[in-house]
């Protein structure tokens, strides 16, 4: 994760700060939700099957599914699209991060490739 992009959210994102109690628990919560990001990811990637059937083998639900599109669920601390594209699934980049712990949207439509490279 890059340091410097943490810091920079820290200091300049007052609702943020309201959520921790310090830079570390805040840095913690989106190593988290990073890792999670990356193990999805490669989950998918590697997925041999169609959208449907991935949406049929989730343990949990899912907010949205269009049929051969896309499918929207929750996912750790992230709330992230599917999407099925010449037979292949891939995760968007754009995702929304939750901490649930305190009921607060951190991130909307979040670059978070951006952010881990």
């Amino acid at each position: 994760m890059k340091e410097d992009f943490l810091k920079k959210e820290w200091n300049n994102l007052g609702n943020v700060q309201k959520n921790y109690d310090n830079y570390e628990e805040f840095k913690e919560f989106m190593n988290c939700t990073a890792k999670d990001y990356l193990e999805l990811k490669k989950e998918v990637l590697s997925y041999k099957g169609t959208l449907e059937d991935f949406a049929k083998n989730l343990e949990f639900g899912y907010n949205n599914y269009e049929k051969n599109q896309y499918l929207d669920f929750n996912y750790g601390n992230l709330t992230c699209t599917i999407y099925e594209k010449k037979g292949k699934l891939y995760l968007s980049k754009f995702v929304e991060i939750w901490n649930d712990g305190v009921c607060s949207c951190e991130y909307n439509s979040f670059d978070i490739e951006k952010w881990l490279n």
